[in-house]
């Protein structure tokens, strides 16, 4: 109690501990009792490591406390989140999990640092009722698109810090046949085919060469290499909900939400009639030929937020009548929550575009969500290169037109974000503000985007979701 209170007051004028100050303290001190108990036991430092990753997960998608271990936090963490995310590793190393977690419960209990509020006896059944890790290893369904190609590449021993190795390493994927490689990331074995006996589609190779290049072109230009995991700090709620709130996207949902509220009529197809669209064209000041359109699903600006507003509930369509859904008004928390959901949806309606091939859209992404992670560090993703790549000059050769390609992509998905109030744009990079971030980070941790997340004091916690496709 003393402690925590000592804490509170940050103790003769210093700062609280940060997560990875609590995490290494505690940590330490394992590493000694580990130590005193068996001095030469050659599984020590995988325990620790264990127990470290352990901890460090439970940071990011829970609480930063390394001795609050929670029966159900235990499975999650252990069992659903270690196999996810964890690539590249050995059997000895999945078979040392948990008895390593188990060891870690016994100096938590032993040292004094278990917390009084958690069933001892539940988290240590709950661990050990996890048995055998080894199959979730590895499982195609518990990884996403990209964690699956890259568990490809950690299986061939790729140096994920080296630019250079993972450019390597995707030209030769993308050369593979196009059925092997959508088998792989549709989570199929990664059986290689017979080479002689597929069919040789110029086209198709020519395709997939271009895509290789403009991917070693364009990786280069991302700013902070995703080798470490980005610290993301989740504000109070208050201050959360005023950013998200702020936002273009939040504003137009909100308004339509509110604008359905006596209830309206709409198209046999869920769009606003002409005579409302136009309306909202003038409300919004949007260019003068968007009230040209002959459909409102031809306006994205009145569309998306009108698309969200229903995937979110908050517009509720019953054939040709809409009305107001959930409500937008309701506690903060639930304020925050609606609006990091809106930004999930915007993200997948950029990631995920209908307009563009599954090879070009995998290669894009993997440039796209390392330069968000990059928008989450000062100063930022710069964007001189990517804008140099978008304006090359003269008749483009294959070397140039694809990266030109993928360039202008990926230029256009942060337009429309800093357009929708996601991304800034300032001194020549594009930044997420703090306060937007966590519902972008929510959307894209993942091993292309590795977070580690701090919530602040009254902050609302992310979801624990780790699917991040």
């Amino acid at each position: 109690m003393a402690g925590r209170q000592n804490r509170k007051r940050g103790k003769a004028g210093r700062s609280p501990e940060t997560p990875e100050q609590m995490i290494d303290r505690v940590l330490d001190a394992f590493d000694r009792w580990l130590g005193e108990r068996s001095p030469d036991a050659p599984g020590n430092d995988t325990v620790l490591d264990v127990a470290r990753t352990a901890c460090e997960f439970k940071a990011t998608y829970v609480d930063p406390n390394p001795a609050d271990w929670a029966a159900d936090v235990a499975t999650h963490i252990v069992g659903e989140v270690m196999p996810a995310k964890i690539i590249g590793v050995d059997a000895d190393y999945v078979a040392a999990i948990v008895p390593g977690m188990l060891s870690y419960v016994d100096f938590l209990v032993q040292t004094g640092r278990w917390k009084a509020h958690n069933d001892e006896r539940a988290t240590r059944s709950a661990i050990a009722r996890l048995g055998d890790l080894a199959p979730r290893f590895g499982d195609p369904g518990r990884q996403s698109m990209a964690g699956r190609v890259l568990q490809l590449a950690a299986d061939e021993g790729v140096d994920f810090s080296d630019p250079a190795a993972l450019d390597e390493f995707m030209r030769r994927f993308n050369e593979m046949p196009l059925e092997w490689r959508q088998r792989v990331t549709d989570g199929g074995a990664p059986d290689l085919p017979d080479l002689d006996d597929e069919p040789v589609d110029p086209v198709q190779q020519q395709r997939d060469a271009g895509i290789a290049t403009g991917l070693a072109a364009l990786s280069r230009l991302v700013t902070v290499l995703p080798d470490r995991p980005v610290s993301v700090t989740v504000p109070a709620a208050d201050e959360e909900w005023a950013a998200l709130a702020g936002t273009t996207l939040v504003t137009r949902v909100l308004d339509l939400a509110e604008w359905v509220v006596p209830g309206r009529t709409v198209t046999g197809t869920g769009a606003l009639r002409l005579d409302d669209m136009r309306r909202w064209c003038d409300r919004w000041r949007l260019p003068p030929r968007t009230a040209a359109a002959r459909s409102m699903w031809d306006v994205a600006a009145i569309a998306l937020p009108w698309r969200i507003g229903l995937d979110c509930g908050v517009i509720d369509l019953d054939g040709t009548k809409v009305r107001r859904g959930s409500p937008t008004d309701g506690p903060v928390a639930e304020r925050v929550r609606l609006g990091r959901a809106m930004v999930e949806r915007l993200l997948d309606f950029v990631l995920v575009p209908m307009d563009i091939g599954r090879p070009m859209l995998d290669a894009i992404n993997f440039v796209m969500l390392p330069m968000l992670r990059s928008m989450c560090v000062p100063p930022g993703q710069a964007l001189a290169g990517l804008d140099a790549a978008v304006a090359t000059p003269g008749p483009l050769d294959l070397d140039a037109l694809y990266p030109n390609m993928m360039a202008g992509r990926v230029r256009r998905n942060i337009e429309m974000l800093r357009e929708w109030g996601v991304i800034v744009e300032s001194a020549g990079h594009a930044v997420i503000p703090d306060a937007v971030r966590p519902g972008v980070v929510q959307t894209i941790n993942s091993t292309l985007a590795p977070f580690q997340v701090r919530p602040a004091a009254g902050a609302v916690p992310l979801a624990r979701s780790i699917d991040a496709e």
